[in-house]
């Protein structure tokens, strides 16, 4: 589990880094939530990207 979690991590870090929003919205699950701090959560893969 912990290296499945790291080779996540590595590819969400991979195409955020080079710009690639569809391939970093891809790794979220579509019924999860993105918790930031000082403001609201927002549930779904596309509410997660419209913050940033």
């Amino acid at each position: 589990l912990f290296q499945e979690i790291k080779s996540r991590q590595a590819e969400f870090m991979k195409a955020f880094n080079s710009g690639d929003a569809a391939g970093a919205a891809a790794l979220y699950d579509p019924e999860g939530y993105f918790m930031p701090n000082g403001i609201d959560p927002v549930k779904g893969r596309a509410g997660s990207f419209l913050l940033t």
